[in-house]
């Protein structure tokens, strides 16, 4: 069969609706990552018959389980599986994500190509990136251990959305090992059709700890952390030095021991701390 026909009949046994139009974008794309590899090295995975079931059925497995209409795509490589989630769905907002600057440059080409006025691409580090606002659904494909995922990541999911981490066999070392700000949903076997491995999905979400870590900051506290960052940026000294979570002082923003702390959101050795 012709590839056209192996992605159709895949699709179909995916049990997704694709429309045609969708179909043959994907297939461009698969033609764009081909012809980019030999300089960008995006994959190495060569053959495109390989390709179609390692990469593009391989992601669209996971769209049962994505929440829009905001997905974040975190490590996203050669846009996978974000670009495939954005053909399948263009009522989405798909933001690639990945540090990676040649990476990054072949993304935006596929976007002008294959005209994608649904995605986004931003060249950053996930631990260093600002997101707007909040997204519905994060999701890594083989990003990191499930622990580092979510803490890494964790911020940039909204309090009812849902973190997917896509892995080969079943996680069970790496779910014994989750911070406790996440709970574990679910797991899902992922049936790409052809591909004759093991693929799985695991489905986390923010318990209740972690819901009051994002919303336990009062309006004042946010206002006197917003005056000591105009401070700050004036060179003056913030209002007041302050313990961070784990039990360090220091300055607002900055424990003693050198590492960022709970008051800029995060510290420095990427461990969750209980509270603000």
């Amino acid at each position: 069969m012709s590839l056209a026909a192996d992605l159709a009949a895949g699709i179909a046994t995916l049990g997704i609706a694709v429309p045609a139009d969708a179909q043959q974008r994907l297939l461009d794309y698969l033609a764009l990552i081909a012809k980019w590899n030999k300089a960008y090295n995006l994959t190495a995975v060569r053959e495109p018959e390989k390709m179609l079931t390692h990469h593009l059925l391989d992601s669209l497995a996971v769209l049962p389980y994505v929440h829009g209409p905001r997905v974040l795509d975190v490590g996203t490589g050669a846009g996978l599986p974000g670009i495939p989630l954005a053909l399948a769905r263009p009522d989405w907002q798909i933001t690639l994500l990945d540090s990676n600057q040649k990476k990054t440059t072949f993304l935006r080409q596929v976007m002008i190509e294959l005209k994608l006025g649904n995605v986004e691409v931003a060249c950053a580090r996930v631990e260093a990136w600002a997101a707007p606002q909040p997204f519905n659904t994060v999701v890594s494909r083989a990003f990191s251990e499930i622990s580092e995922f979510l803490a890494l990541a964790g911020k940039h999911c909204a309090k009812d959305g849902v973190m997917i981490a896509m892995k080969g066999i079943y996680p069970r070392d790496e779910l014994a090992h989750l911070p406790g700000e996440f709970n574990l949903r679910s797991v899902v076997t992922l049936n790409v059709p052809g591909l004759g491995a093991e693929r799985h999905a695991a489905l986390l979400q923010l318990a209740a700890a972690g819901l009051m870590r994002i919303i336990a900051i009062t309006k004042p506290e946010r206002r006197r952390r917003q005056n000591d960052h105009r401070r700050q940026s004036r060179g003056q000294p913030g209002s007041h030095a302050a313990p961070c979570a784990a039990g360090r002082s220091g300055s607002a923003g900055q424990c003693d021991d050198g590492q960022r702390c709970r008051q800029t959101q995060s510290c420095g050795d990427g461990v969750s701390r209980a509270a603000w």
